[in-house]
């Protein structure tokens, strides 16, 4: 089953909530008004989108008094779809404190995560009522942030080959050029691995 609601046209959060029953569901593209981590684990939390394969989610904003969509909150996508392949989303940040930034490393290094998903090609977007703030947080961010972006990116996504941000900034590229690494390293492992 598939669900394309044309970009451009926005439907409210509590029809969007209705997709959660459509198991079958394998490619979503929709733009909805707002969206939590809260309200996305309700979506597919108990394995309602398992056979989901394309995901686009795009929102427009964060509701007054509530937090959006971040890069830790990803994991929820990660855990639930095992099938997603291809994931556009938009964010509201990806780690916009130091100690958002210590989550993500304490992710990687203490927590056990479920991945159960071989997402290849990430595409992170801003909020569309917002078009410059993730440029603007990545402007605020050092080498040690980037590593610790990338390194939970793929420790999310460990088959991931394609990962795009909002712009080119040095920072965006300096993670995507620490993917290809991990990937190459992973790559040489495997290969190892397979000539024992």
């Amino acid at each position: 089953m598939r669900v394309d609601v044309t970009v451009g046209i926005q439907i409210p959060w509590k029809t969007f909530v209705s997709l959660n029953v459509c198991q079958r569901l394998e490619c979503l593209d929709v733009c909805i008004d707002h969206l939590t981590a809260e309200r996305l684990g309700r979506m597919c939390g108990k394995g309602e989108w398992h056979a989901l394969a394309a995901l686009g989610l795009y929102c427009n904003r964060v509701k007054l008094g509530e937090t959006g969509l971040s890069l830790y909150d990803l994991r929820i996508l990660a855990e639930h779809c095992p099938s997603l392949t291809i994931l556009d989303i938009t964010l509201e940040t990806l780690a916009k404190t130091a100690d958002d930034i210590q989550v993500l490393r304490d992710a990687v290094t203490k927590d056990r995560l479920q991945s159960k998903t071989n997402l290849r090609t990430l595409h992170i977007a801003p909020l569309t009522s917002r078009p410059d703030d993730l440029s603007s947080e990545a402007a605020q961010k050092n080498t040690r942030d980037a590593v610790a972006v990338a390194r939970y990116i793929y420790w999310l996504f460990p088959y991931i080959n394609e990962v795009s941000f909002p712009t080119t900034c040095d920072w965006f590229g300096g993670i995507i050029n620490m993917l290809k690494g991990f990937r190459s390293i992973r790559r040489e492992e495997n290969s190892t691995e397979n000539t024992n």
